[in-house]
């Protein structure tokens, strides 16, 4: 299971247009990328809240959790730095679990070009802190399977580092078949090793 956490700058130049390595807002700037799925357009029309008011998104990383504050139909996470594009997300329910709700959301990366999506996978946390509620976030990477199985979902490999995804409720399905027998388990949403 290569499914990791999100996002770290990696302060590389790229000529894909999407461009999402330099412009993704580092969640924690100690980890490291792997493949991730984009789209060139938004695909969640009406996002949810995950929780009344502000949550903290948390990943393995030191500091683990970033405040995320309601915009809209979505979230943002303040960069801090003017340099910077804040983060903006949102998600919709992906299915339901024993341990509660997988949501599916969608980081807008922006840029001079524009924006692109990278997609992510949240879950209220199993053992919460203090303060906001919080929500693990992964990003699911694209090398989780033969491509040859993700060309069934309409998934195409753009290249070393990214996928794109063609038609959203056939990604959708590729997340639950990829990842359900794993959404329960606790270590699936923090104990990961990044690749």
């Amino acid at each position: 299971m290569a499914a990791t956490v999100l996002f770290a700058r990696q302060g590389q130049e790229d000529t894909n247009p999407m461009n999402w390595q330099t412009t993704a807002l580092a969640l924690a700037a100690s980890i490291s990328l792997s493949a991730c799925f984009l789209s060139g357009a938004s695909n969640i029309q009406t996002g949810v809240h995950l929780a009344e008011g502000s949550v903290s998104f948390c990943t393995d990383d030191d500091p683990p959790c970033q405040t995320g504050f309601p915009e809209g139909d979505g979230y943002i996470i303040y960069s801090g730095d003017p340099e910077e594009e804040d983060l903006r997300l949102r998600f919709e329910v992906l299915t339901e679990t024993g341990t509660g709700t997988v949501y599916v959301g969608e980081a807008e990366l922006r840029n001079e070009e524009g924006s692109s999506w990278a997609y992510l996978m949240a879950h209220a946390a199993v053992t919460p802190g203090e303060g906001f509620p919080e929500f693990d976030i992964i990003m699911p990477a694209c090398n989780d399977a033969e491509p040859s199985v993700q060309s069934a979902y309409g998934i195409t490999r753009a290249d070393a580092y990214s996928c794109e995804i063609g038609d959203f409720a056939a990604f959708r399905r590729y997340l639950v078949d990829t990842y359900s027998d794993q959404f329960d388990d606790p270590a699936f949403w923090r104990e990961r090793d990044p690749l």
